[in-house]
């Protein structure tokens, strides 16, 4: 009895006549896509990866399409990646700082961390990035005794997540009188309603950065705002993101219809490097859906997409068909060792049997045969 692995190492001629009919009817593509690296580096690992890509020729009723590409083509942005990775680790910095009561080394940091993340909209930043930021800026400059800088923070800290609230069990009594005097601000003015829908059912609706929802295909996303200017983002991955910044009276009601194009963005580009460098945090991310709408909008049966990390010297592989949440095949390949041509071939073989398995469930039965 010939194991699968075996018979998926078997020539063509090799397979029952049943098989091989059932092999013949269609070829199915499998997308390459560009491997996503720096200009300077992608030559240690661009060799490599298209020796793995070409290896699916091999296999039976399928090809390779390097032009099925997700247009338009994008790169992640490296200039937010880099900006929202230093602020927070000068947030952290400036933690430590603070607990030192070292006033005037953490507002250096906050200020400084503030202005890196200032080019970019909220939508493109972690969530509650900035409102962190804020929060401590306001907290560090009430200890400074820079009270006037600390009530600005404070007042935009709380207007980007207006259902945050001073912990009295925790924060400092100044932190929390601020914050009763910014609240006391708002007090008694009527919010306004303001009603989301868009294009995309599922989308997730951010208010200043801070996740508020997700859409709900034709029912309206309620939210209640306070009065005053309003940066609203509606973004769903494998879509161009929309946003629009609208001022509301109180008591007033508006309502809001976002179209989100699908579309190749830096976003998804984004989510894409994270699912190949480390698949399990992005398991909620959307990452596996917009994989799916990406396939459809190429065509493809599959896609095949890599990452190089420098910095580790390190191609992250993976190979992603519809219908299934994660990869189908992931594999990490450390480059520049001396048993780095024996690790591709493994991949190569692992590969190879992988796809036999998706594309050929017949094998199975001819295996038990």
């Amino acid at each position: 009895i010939l194991s699968v692995a075996g018979l998926a190492l078997l020539v063509t001629g090799s397979l029952p006549s049943d098989a091989l009919a059932r092999r013949g009817k269609e070829d199915q593509t499998i997308a390459v896509w560009d491997l996503i690296a720096d200009d300077f580096t992608r030559g240690e690992a661009e060799p490599v990866y298209r020796e793995i890509a070409d290896s699916l020729n091999s296999v039976a009723d399928l090809r390779t399409d390097s032009e099925a590409r997700f247009l338009p083509e994008v790169r992640p942005s490296e200039g937010v990646i880099v900006a929202q990775r230093s602020a927070t680790r000068w947030l952290e910095a400036a933690w430590i700082a603070y607990q030192r009561k070292e006033w005037s080394v953490a507002r250096s940091l906050l200020d400084d961390a503030l202005a890196l993340v200032e080019p970019y909209p909220h939508e493109r930043l972690p969530e509650g990035l900035r409102h962190q930021l804020l929060l401590l800026k306001a907290r560090t400059d009430i200890r400074g005794g820079n009270s006037f800088t600390g009530r600005e923070a404070m007042r935009a800290a709380m207007a980007l997540d207006p259902s945050w609230e001073a912990n009295p069990q925790w924060e400092i009594d100044d932190v929390v009188s601020l914050y009763e005097e910014v609240r006391e601000e708002t007090i008694g003015v009527p919010p306004a309603r303001v009603s989301i829908t868009a294009s995309a059912p599922g989308a997730t609706v951010l208010v200043g950065g801070m996740e508020r929802g997700v859409t709900r295909g034709v029912s309206p996303l309620e939210l209640i705002l306070p009065p005053g200017n309003h940066e609203i983002t509606v973004r769903k991955p494998g879509h161009a993101s929309h946003t629009r910044t609208v001022f509301v009276t109180p008591r007033q009601e508006v309502g809001l219809d976002f179209f989100l194009e699908v579309r190749n963005t830096a976003r998804f580009q984004e989510l894409l490097t994270g699912g190949l460098d480390s698949p399990r945090s992005q398991r909620a991310s959307g990452i596996w859906e917009a994989l799916e709408l990406a396939a459809g909008a190429v065509g493809a049966h599959g896609v095949l997409s890599g990452h190089y990390d420098a910095d580790t010297s390190t191609l992250d592989l993976g190979l992603f068909f519809p219908s299934r949440q994660g990869w189908a095949f992931h594999r990490s390949i450390a480059l520049g060792r001396d048993d780095t041509a024996e690790r591709v071939e493994q991949v190569i073989d692992e590969l190879l049997l992988t796809v036999d398995r998706v594309l050929h469930p017949d094998l199975e039965e001819v295996a038990g045969l």
